[in-house]
């Protein structure tokens, strides 16, 4: 009777840590969509606020590199309630005892473990975030560059001759590219009206 209670305790135990880690995953999904959403906008939107997407960007790489410690800290517990689970299940159902055997040989065969999931998502968007704030930081100082729809209407608001949008002409930097701004990808620079 005590041998099912200290099973129980560490079947509880190992319910709890193992919940929490999946919790703390779908959080860090949530949090990451929001920032890369953000960070995005930040680099999409007009030169001005590209610095954003610079924060943004070294938010989500924080982000992940602090998720993933949870995650590692969680694991850890997780194991650690397997190990007890082990010395108190049955001996005619050792499912946990048996386990981690049948994954070592699952994983030769190519299937990967939450962990190893987790760590590369991690990873993943710890990289988007780094892009995105070299990115960010590049248009930023204007070193590349696009037009929005709002810089365009800005540009003619002020007089510049510009060209049509790129969607309607098929190919945005050909012969006919005399209205870009100083940065754009082209490398073409603007005309202005008597200059």
């Amino acid at each position: 009777m005590a041998a099912n209670k200290d099973l129980e305790h560490a079947w509880s135990y190992f319910a709890l840590h193992a919940n929490q880690r999946i919790t703390v995953f779908n959080y860090f999904v949530v949090f990451a969509g929001v920032i890369s959403t953000g960070m995005a906008a930040a680099i999409q939107a007009s030169a001005k606020f590209a610095f954003v997407g610079i924060g943004l960007g070294a938010l989500l790489t924080v982000l992940s590199f602090v998720f993933w410690k949870i995650d590692q800290r969680t694991a850890f517990l997780i194991k650690h309630a397997e190990e007890a689970i082990k010395l108190l299940e049955p001996s005619a159902a050792p499912l946990v005892a048996s386990e981690e055997q049948k994954t070592l040989t699952a994983k030769r065969k190519g299937i990967w473990t939450y962990g190893q999931a987790f760590r590369t998502i991690f990873a993943v968007m710890a990289l988007i975030g780094l892009a995105g704030a070299i990115l960010a930081g590049l248009r930023t100082v204007g070193i590349v560059g696009w037009e929005t729809e709002n810089d365009v209407a800005v540009s003619e608001k002020h007089g510049a001759i510009t060209t049509p949008n790129a969607s309607s002409l098929g190919d945005a930097c050909g012969s006919h590219c005399t209205g870009h701004t100083p940065t754009h990808l082209c490398g073409t620079r603007r005309s202005t009206p008597g200059g």
